[in-house]
């Protein structure tokens, strides 16, 4: 298996950034045979973050390359305070995610009945028109989880839907970004990758750079069914992913 991008060492806060705890995901990163694991914690725990970690431990790990990324949630009124904020180490890659709607956290189940509240097109116009600013921002390498509006499977009609995202995939192409194939929507509610299979397909057609993760929140599920996505992408013609060092992309042959 080639890499695993959206590793999260201190999961939801649950773990401290040790020594320790990151071994475990380094161990199982050797055992499912990835070639490089990308550790990117959630930017609101940076002040917890020790980076320097990462290359005490690396020495022991020959097989493996180490990235050192960052998930960054983005809000369109903060992007000076983001841009000043990834000038506090010198990442690999950064990921841009949306996961909010003003102070709506759409993805947590606790906040689930806000979906009443809306016309399914016009919440996925809203969510999509955020993550284009995110990907103008330039702020970012990898946009995350592309359609994570569906997670509690709420949907709208599929040619509308790829009617919305082409663009966005335009832009990120645009950019130099990539976009991530996240398996951990497979374990969501809406039991499938992130971005779904139509709007890989259009990717592919479109060229844009594909990365692979598993937003791994335990060591466990570090390059969880990364080989499924291999195989997917071999299917449709690929013979790379984007990989990262020091923010310049590089292919990655799979």
């Amino acid at each position: 298996m080639p890499i695993d991008y959206h590793v999260h060492v201190v999961g939801h806060g649950d773990r401290e950034h040790t020594k320790k705890e990151i071994i475990p995901f380094l161990e199982k990163a050797v055992e499912v045979g990835l070639k490089e694991i990308g550790f990117a914690d959630h930017d609101f725990y940076l002040a917890n973050l020790t980076f320097q970690h990462y290359k005490d431990l690396i020495e022991y790990f020959p097989q493996l390359k180490v990235r050192v990324g960052l998930e960054v949630d983005y809000y369109p009124d903060q992007e000076n305070y983001l841009g000043d904020l990834l000038k506090s180490y010198e990442y690999d890659y950064v990921i841009g995610s949306v996961h909010n709607i003003g102070d709506w956290n759409f993805d947590h189940p606790d906040y689930i009945d806000e979906y009443r509240n809306w016309d399914p097109e016009v919440l996925y116009e809203e969510y999509f028109y955020i993550l284009a600013k995110s990907i103008n921002s330039g702020l970012f390498n990898i946009t995350g989880h592309l359609d994570l509006i569906k997670v509690f499977n709420y949907r709208i009609e599929a040619g509308r839907l790829l009617s919305m995202v082409g663009p966005l995939l335009d832009l990120i192409k645009g950019r130099g970004m990539a976009v991530e194939i996240n398996t951990n929507g497979l374990f969501k509610p809406v039991a499938e990758l992130y971005p779904s299979l139509d709007i890989i397909k259009l990717a592919v057609e479109k060229k844009v750079p594909l990365t692979i993760s598993s937003d791994a929140h335990r060591a466990e599920d570090v390059g969880r069914k990364n080989s499924m996505v291999v195989q997917l992408l071999r299917e449709l013609g690929v013979t790379w992913v984007a990989g990262f060092s020091g923010k310049a992309m590089y292919q990655v042959k799979i």
